[in-house]
């Protein structure tokens, strides 16, 4: 059975000072039970977040775009990498983010619970409050 690969997807635009928290906090993340990948899709930034990736993070994929193409155009490219590179799953990331180093084994856990789950989220909480629950998670139906 071959070991199961999951991208972890973030979009990057002048992100610099979230570099450390998000990144920082990402390379704690456990993932004992699959190869994970962190793309990081730079979106023309001007603050040298492309820069500091390359000096700090050597582990992460940077996918210079060239242009800003947005949050969307941002995320269909790191997802286009990920899948061509082979990905089970694609997690998106925010730039802003940090996490819980078992975040994204518990995410998987879940999208591989059942074949009928497409996509999952993970509990979001406030910054810097971090007692406070921001989302649960939003109800997506198929007409939008």
């Amino acid at each position: 059975m071959k070991r199961r690969k999951v991208a972890l997807v973030i979009v990057a635009y002048n992100a610099r000072r979230y570099l450390d928290g998000c990144l920082g906090t990402l390379r704690q993340a456990r993932h004992e039970q699959f190869d994970l990948e962190v793309i990081v899709v730079d979106n023309a930034s001007r603050d040298g977040t492309a820069e500091e990736i390359k000096r700090n993070y050597p582990w992460v994929e940077l996918i210079e775009s060239g242009k800003n193409l947005g949050f969307a155009g941002g995320n269909n490219l790191g997802m286009r990498s990920a899948l061509e590179r082979g990905a089970d799953h694609v997690y998106l990331l925010n730039q802003d983010t940090e996490v819980d180093a078992d975040f994204l084994e518990e995410a998987v856990k879940v999208a591989e619970a059942d074949e009928k789950i497409g996509s999952v989220q993970s509990l979001l909480l406030l910054h810097p409050e971090k007692d406070l629950i921001n989302s649960t998670g939003n109800a997506i139906h198929f007409l939008g």
